[in-house]
């Protein structure tokens, strides 16, 4: 069974300033929905890093609130085998 933990990655105010190279979405204002297929925060955070070179500010399972995050979710990053489809 696949676990569908939602993880939510955010950027910090450093991208304002210093677009990430790797990830040309990543906003001080938005957020990244990784789900890893094991449901824990390392596979999370590998992934996490895997597609933005590893410059994102925090990992977290709470929803970011629209107040805090108004862009909301600029992209959502999920493993699943062929078979869960």
């Amino acid at each position: 069974m696949i676990d569908m933990t939602e993880f939510y990655v955010t950027f910090g105010q450093k991208v304002r300033q210093d677009p990430n190279p790797v990830w040309p979405h990543a906003h001080a204002d938005g957020y990244l929905t990784v789900v890893p297929p094991d449901g824990t925060e390392d596979t999370a955070r590998a992934m996490a890093d895997a597609v933005t070179g590893g410059d994102w500010s925090m990992i977290q399972r709470d929803t970011p609130t629209p107040t805090s995050f108004p862009l909301g979710q600029l992209g959502k990053l999920s493993i699943q085998p062929a078979w869960a489809s």
